[in-house]
């Protein structure tokens, strides 16, 4: 089943691994959408730069920085959502391997039992 968020549809699992997954999508889908061939972001409005902004309008150094910090920005959080999602899912797999070896005692101590009613 595939829900839809304006993006195009997104899969199941990907929504069950990621609490938010615009979020994580987020930094990865606007730089697709900014980035493409032939042009450089912060030269100007319809330039690459789009509208950004009265610095990034007016191109030049400056929406050239504008559009480089606002990448650096993305970029950083991007690492840090990945962060998130891989130190949740080494949590996830420690919870399931502790019930994974309470559910083997639990049929030792039936096995047990059952040997020991025979």
């Amino acid at each position: 089943k595939m829900q839809r968020f304006g993006l195009g549809p997104l899969p199941n699992f990907l929504r069950q691994v990621a609490p938010k997954p615009l979020d994580v999508l987020k930094p990865a889908v606007i730089g697709f959408y900014r980035m493409y061939p032939g042009d450089e972001l912060g030269r100007g409005s319809s330039k690459g730069g789009g509208k950004g902004g009265a610095v990034r309008d007016a191109g030049g150094s400056m929406g050239k920085r504008q559009a480089g910090l606002e990448e650096e920005y993305f970029h950083r959080k991007e690492k840090e959502q990945m962060e998130e999602m891989k130190k949740h899912l080494k949590s996830e797999v420690k919870f399931h391997e502790e019930q994974i070896e309470r559910h083997k005692e639990a049929l030792r101590r039936s096995l047990k039992n059952l040997d020991n009613i025979d």
